[in-house]
């Protein structure tokens, strides 16, 4: 059992720069269009509108994971708005994981690249579950005593892995 706590980076993966770029850049010019046309002789009622895109973009960061602390108690899964926290008296199991172990999975609820991958996902080989991923090649499973499945990437993974199975000697290492 440890008696401290380590906090673990979510470290960003190229193309979740790339595409959390893309999508602010094309925000930026879709409000720009839409204040254009509604200070001109279009529609007024597209001033208010325009401002849906910032406030969309305002609402997703607040759900992507910014890091991961181990503690005695739990793992903690940062964010802007409310942190995910799991105790340890939660976790079966908690194993390091490839990319192609998800598979494809189908994002049911949450984001797609944007901040990263996160919120409500299924794929075949896992089923349902929960991830927090900002980098794919950092992919750690925590499977839950009531079946559930969270997939978080804490940089670095394996230093994670080791240090959360020390924290929760009840979790097994996973198959």
């Amino acid at each position: 059992m440890i008696r401290g706590t380590q906090r673990f980076g979510a470290q960003w993966s190229t193309p979740v720069r790339i595409i959390t770029a893309v999508v602010i850049l094309a925000a930026i010019l879709v409000v720009g269009i839409m204040l254009r046309i509604g200070t001109g002789p279009g529609p007024a009622w597209l001033n208010p509108l325009a401002f849906v895109p910032a406030g969309i973009l305002s609402i997703t960061i607040l759900f992507a994971p910014l890091g991961f602390t181990v503690d005695p108690v739990g793992i903690i899964i940062h964010r802007m708005g409310p942190n995910v926290y799991v105790r340890h008296e939660e976790i079966a199991a908690i194993e390091r994981i490839e990319p192609g172990h998800l598979g494809l999975a189908i994002r049911v609820l949450g984001s797609g690249g944007f901040f990263g991958f996160f919120g409500a996902f299924y794929s075949r080989r896992l089923g349902r579950f929960r991830g927090y991923i900002t980098n794919r090649r950092d992919l750690v499973l925590i499977t839950l005593r009531n079946g559930s499945k969270l997939v978080v990437s804490p940089h670095p993974a394996d230093a994670f892995v080791e240090y959360a199975q020390r924290a929760c000697p009840r979790s097994d290492k996973g198959p």
